[in-house]
């Protein structure tokens, strides 16, 4: 089974001048690599779909071949508002893929065969969301004429960062939606997440119930908000550093340390790459 990963760089360039060096963050970099290693290893291809940008970034890295192919062809329509839906990179990429597949975020790690949580399942997602993230969403996106929002403002979203699809015509039917909402809702005011979770994973999650879909999630909602907070977290299959990157920005001591034990999984499990990333210079410190 193919497990997909993208990189749209505008949103990269919305907080950095156009001549800025595109970089990943070390952290986020060493994690992108590991996840498709794993992956490789334990379930299937991997591909990265992205920009010229990213993938021109990724070459002078030398780490192409990290994946099992990049297309660097990822677009995006400029009247996509990239400042409010930035993550719409992931569902143009979405777009470019047959059922079925996975998903998943650069910041995300699976680290066992995940075949017996998705078979005879039309749609496993990472977890479900709670609704606070979305309270007073009708302040920021203007959906009253749309039906399908409006009407079902209680179904649980679904957190996409893991997302499982077999089912084609539902993924087509998702895809034409969003993109349509993206497009067409008026956004009332700005909102950092708001109006990118209500089209990424409120409208799944409403999609899936309108349609009678077999759905899933391979997390429980009580691991992610142990402390009534979403979070990263860590288990025997699943890793997702989402929360942990604000720290990681911050801290320079944790940020060395998770690097170092994610470099050391891959100087353990993949040494033939450790030539290569130690010649990376953000990576060096990891691996000599």
């Amino acid at each position: 089974m193919i497990a997909f990963y993208s990189n749209w760089t505008k949103p990269f360039y919305n907080k950095n001048n156009e001549s800025t060096p595109y970089k990943v963050p070390d952290y986020e970099l060493l994690c992108s690599i590991v996840s498709s290693l794993k992956w490789r290893e334990n379930n299937g291809n991997t591909l990265m779909i992205c920009d010229k940008i990213a993938g021109d970034y990724y070459r002078s890295l030398g780490i192409d071949k990290v994946w099992n192919d990049i297309d660097d062809n990822l677009k995006v329509p400029k009247n996509i508002n990239s400042k409010v839906y930035w993550a719409a990179g992931k569902l143009y990429a979405m777009n470019k893929v047959n059922t079925p597949f996975i998903m998943m975020d650069t910041d995300f790690i699976v680290w066992h065969n995940i075949y017996n949580k998705v078979s005879g399942k039309d749609l496993v997602a990472a977890h479900t969301e709670r609704f606070k993230s979305y309270d007073g969403i009708d302040k920021y996106l203007n959906f009253k004429n749309n039906k399908i929002l409006n009407n079902n403002q209680d179904v649980k979203p679904f957190n996409t960062a893991l997302l499982y699809i077999d089912n084609n015509n539902f993924k087509d039917y998702y895809l034409e939606q969003a993109f349509n909402m993206m497009k067409d809702l008026e956004i009332i005011n700005y909102h950092k997440y708001k109006q990118m979770i209500t089209i990424e994973q409120k409208l799944l999650a409403i999609l899936a119930k309108e349609q009678n879909l077999k759905t899933d999630t391979f997390l429980s909602e009580n691991i992610i908000y142990k402390k009534k907070k979403p979070r990263s977290f860590h288990t025997r299959n699943f890793s997702h550093i989402w929360h942990a990157k604000r720290i990681y920005k911050k801290d320079d001591e944790r940020r060395k340390k998770y690097c170092q034990k994610i470099a050391n999984i891959i100087i353990n499990d993949y040494p033939n790459y450790v030539k290569t990333l130690s010649k990376i210079e953000d990576l060096k410190p990891y691996f000599n």
